[in-house]
């Protein structure tokens, strides 16, 4: 993968995937959607899994799996950590971002479809990535994800 596609990513999308706020130049980074550690050499750089998320939230949302059963945070509030509208158990190292989820499930797809010895269990709770392939984008996400698409074909 070319160090200019990450490099165009960072400068051009001030986006937050999962937040959908606006970030700083400086507090930009390069998010794996699929956990690097948890995908094998060859697909570590492929391009369609990268996006700019924060610093912070970067850290914070670790290498969890996605989770999409938000009732659950709201019925129990005191299992979960929020950052950036975001939230994650660490008992079940599950991360439910905000937003995004229309991407991130496109990705989860194309990934697991390229790679057919991945796993959609290791990336998502059960349901999710079908859950989330029948939402429509917002605004941003379509603008985040059409920017993607952008870079990619260059």
């Amino acid at each position: 993968m070319s160090l200019n596609f990450k490099r165009s990513l960072r400068v051009y999308n001030f986006f937050d995937l999962y937040t959908q706020q606006i970030i700083s130049i400086g507090d930009r980074t390069i998010e794996h959607v699929l956990p690097v550690s948890r995908i094998p050499r060859q697909a570590k750089n492929d391009p369609s899994n990268l996006f700019v998320i924060s610093r912070k939230i970067n850290s914070f949302r670790s290498n969890y799996r996605f989770g999409g059963h938000i009732d659950e945070i709201y019925s129990c509030p005191h299992r979960y950590e929020e950052m950036g509208k975001c939230f994650r158990s660490t008992d079940k190292k599950i991360f439910y971002p905000r937003y995004g989820h229309c991407i991130i499930a496109r990705v989860g797809c194309h990934m697991l479809n390229k790679y057919p010895h991945l796993h959609e269990e290791d990336f998502f709770e059960d349901g999710v990535i079908d859950q989330w392939n029948k939402r429509n984008f917002t605004p941003i996400e379509r603008w985040i994800y059409d920017l993607h698409v952008d870079l990619l074909r260059r």
